[in-house]
């Protein structure tokens, strides 16, 4: 069992069934699988293959969804970049890394290949969405993602993270959460933590549900956000909870209403 099995309960299972939200756009999970389809055979043609590590410094977007699921069906695995580093810490897991390449759209000098998201969508546009899953041969006790810790307490570490590691932690919570394709959810942390990676997006693919990506959470407008999508699920961290105990009283009622299940994670929150 791999994740790619897990994935395509969705991406193969639901395949007309609109499954994702970011800037407006709507995409079911078909067109996903066909986008990650298309970006994995182009990363195969630029030479990356089971083991690979690709590293991927970008704030949340399809293309970083995309990116993703073509690593699980090629076997390469996924090390994304906390997008507030700079040159010391992004050196530093690129040295200890040794990936093939790094995908950005921002300003990174290094000496290994870095990839534009946006180029390498236009380039995958000229491959065929067809089936890539080469990950059949991959067992769960395979390296899905190498995800760093936040190095507080000293130098920066890649935490290794199994298909089964991520398959397991998902399903646990699909099941003590008892998340269903019925619910939809809005995440708005981002991809390259853990708690969006392995709560959010892996519980989002494995039951169906709807989700709206946002790129940031902006407590601004997160209000509005929460009435017009109207979620039943939502994964925060206690800073942004913080930011929703300011909403009206009767924002906050009506949220309320329709709202099933906050996780606070990745710190204490505060009583």
């Amino acid at each position: 069992m791999n994740l790619c099995q897990l994935f395509d309960l969705s991406l193969i299972g639901r395949r007309d069934t609109e499954g994702l939200e970011f800037r407006g756009a709507v995409y079911t999970f078909g067109q996903l699988d066909a986008r990650s389809n298309r970006l994995a055979h182009l990363l195969f043609e630029k030479g990356l293959k089971t083991g690979d590590r690709l590293c991927v410094y970008l704030v949340n977007s399809v293309e970083m969804i995309d990116i993703y699921l073509a690593c699980v069906k090629l076997g390469v695995i996924f090390v994304p970049i906390n997008i507030l580093y700079r040159d010391r810490e992004i050196t530093h897991i690129l040295n200890d890394a040794e990936p093939r390449a790094l995908i950005t759209d921002a300003p990174v000098a290094t000496a290994i290949p870095v990839w534009n998201p946006h180029h390498l969508t236009m380039e995958a546009a000229a491959f065929s969405g067809a089936d890539f899953r080469s990950a059949h041969h991959l067992d769960g006790d395979t390296p899905a993602g190498i995800i760093y810790t936040s190095g507080t307490t000293g130098t920066s570490k890649g935490a290794v993270l199994t298909h089964n590691n991520f398959a397991a932690n998902a399903i646990n919570l699909l099941t003590c959460w008892a998340i269903t394709e019925q619910d939809r959810l809005l995440l708005a942390l981002p991809l390259f933590h853990v708690h969006a990676l392995g709560n959010g997006l892996h519980c989002w693919l494995m039951s169906g549900c709807r989700m709206r990506l946002i790129e940031r959470f902006e407590h601004q407008a997160a209000a509005q956000v929460f009435l017009d999508f109207r979620p039943t699920l939502f994964f925060g961290v206690p800073t942004i909870y913080v930011r929703l105990l300011a909403f009206d009283s009767a924002v906050a009622e009506e949220i309320g209403s329709f709202m099933r299940l906050f996780v606070s994670g990745s710190a204490p929150l505060p009583a």
